[in-house]
């Protein structure tokens, strides 16, 4: 029986038109002059080891779900697309990450002999061991591209430990927390977070319920279950945090010129609750120029919550406050990078386990 599928994610879009990642598109965008850039996540990753490891024979291709995408790119014209495995890698352990890129090649040269890696793929040599790799464990330059989602989700699970209150106080909390200490409302985040307090009891048994189970399960669990020790949070927001900068990456890069060449950047991934949470929020973009706001869709389940409408009044006033400081104020990575430390120093003194 295959496991699940490679979706192929589009993390900006007009909304109007949901765009579909398909040979047609590709060899479009390649008459355009365009250029095609898949962005692998580290599931895709491993299940190309699996694949090398089981064989790597067509078999394995389908039972490890892969079929379709190896499909899809056999369809295309040669270099009309390029893979991007380096952000997945880069969140790895170096040693980890050396034998993922070993295999991932070996997978390519059997099943996809004709492909090239984008030139913000990682091909320098790893080296070293780390089996609790995490956030200090990445480069400075990494760390800088980090530290925004890590320290969204480091707060986020702040709230959910440390802080009593009903679900829109924690809300509020969250976001109170997100502008004094990081100075900046990250909408894709502040989406995540209402999904984590919203109280599902009263939902029926279905897609959002579940949904929201899986939400919280990826932004502030570990393996299904909630934190015992403080340095549990460090490992359920650096997990977390690397769904969203994969997001984020695409997007920055969405539009952008490399090689002289226009991105079209698309994330591949088995997961489904982020493929999910993208057709509930997305950033726009008009004409493929990346728009300074988001998207979100409020499932019908929520419509009449008000929680949700309180959620969403309280943020959206938050932002409409803060247009102006936001357009004249530059974010400063490298203070943010203390702001870490802070964070966890304060969930290591007020951490309880409830």
């Amino acid at each position: 029986m295959n496991e699940d599928r490679a979706i192929y994610i589009k993390p900006n879009h007009s909304g109007i038109d949901i765009p579909k990642l398909d040979p047609v598109l590709i060899n479009r965008n390649q008459s355009e002059g365009k250029e095609t850039t898949l962005v692998l996540d580290s599931n895709i990753l491993i299940r190309m080891e699996r694949v090398v490891k089981s064989g790597n024979k067509w078999r394995s291709v389908r039972e490890k779900g892969l079929d379709n995408l190896v499909g899809l790119l056999q369809k295309c014209r040669p270099y009309s697309v390029c893979l991007s495995p380096g952000f997945a890698l880069k969140e790895m352990p170096p040693q980890n990450a050396k034998v993922a890129m070993d295999l991932y090649e070996a997978f390519c040269s059997v099943h996809l002999p004709n492909f090239i890696d984008t030139p913000t793929s990682t091909r320098k040599v790893h080296t070293g061991i780390n089996n609790d790799y995490g956030f200090n464990d990445l480069t400075y330059e990494a760390k800088l591209a980090f530290v925004i989602p890590y320290l969204n989700f480091l707060y986020l699970n702040y709230i959910e430990y440390c802080y009593q209150g009903s679900p829109i106080e924690k809300f509020k909390a969250y976001v109170d927390l997100l502008e004094e200490k990081i100075d900046l409302l990250s909408a894709t985040e502040i989406e995540i977070a209402k999904y984590c307090f919203f109280n599902t009891t009263n939902l029926q048994k279905g897609k959002i319920k579940k949904f929201c189970q899986k939400i919280r399960e990826n932004s502030v669990q570990i393996k299904g279950k909630r934190a015992k020790q403080p340095i549990e949070i460090s490992k359920i927001s650096f997990n977390a945090a690397s769904d969203i900068h994969l997001l984020h990456v695409a997007n920055m890069m969405d539009g952008e010129y490399l090689d002289e060449k226009k991105q079209d950047c698309w994330v591949v991934t088995t997961d489904k609750k982020l493929a999910a949470f993208c057709e509930l929020f997305h950033q726009v973009s008009i004409d493929g120029v990346l728009q300074p706001y988001a998207i979100a869709t409020v499932p019908d389940e929520m419509i009449d919550s008000e929680y949700w409408q309180s959620a969403n009044e309280y943020f959206a006033l938050k932002s409409i406050n803060r247009r102006a400081h936001h357009l004249s104020t530059k974010i400063d990575l490298d203070k943010l990078l203390l702001v870490v430390n802070d964070a966890v120093d304060k969930i290591e003194r007020d951490f309880k386990y409830l």
